[in-house]
């Protein structure tokens, strides 16, 4: 097992690690539109935003009744031609 100091990662392969997994995130969000991805988001910015020290950039999650009717129309489409076979 390793001691402490050879557990030490510097903080900025941290911040870079950590804007890396924001990057994947936003893309992920830019497609599925899904708020869940969105709370995540926010989450990492505000970490990365702290270990920056500055103000963070928080993204406007997608609104939640669109998203809903789209999987439930999504779904009912599916279940109708499964019917209609």
């Amino acid at each position: 097992m390793k001691n402490r100091k050879q557990r030490y990662i510097p903080l900025e392969k941290r911040i870079v690690e950590i804007s890396d997994v924001l990057e994947s995130y936003l893309n992920e969000l830019n497609i599925k539109s899904d708020p869940y991805m969105a709370g995540m988001a926010n989450g990492l910015e505000l970490a990365l935003s702290i270990m920056e020290q500055r103000s963070p950039y928080y993204i406007n999650p997608p609104n939640i009744f669109k998203y809903w009717l789209h999987k439930f129309k999504y779904f009912f489409v599916k279940l109708r031609m499964k019917i209609v076979r």
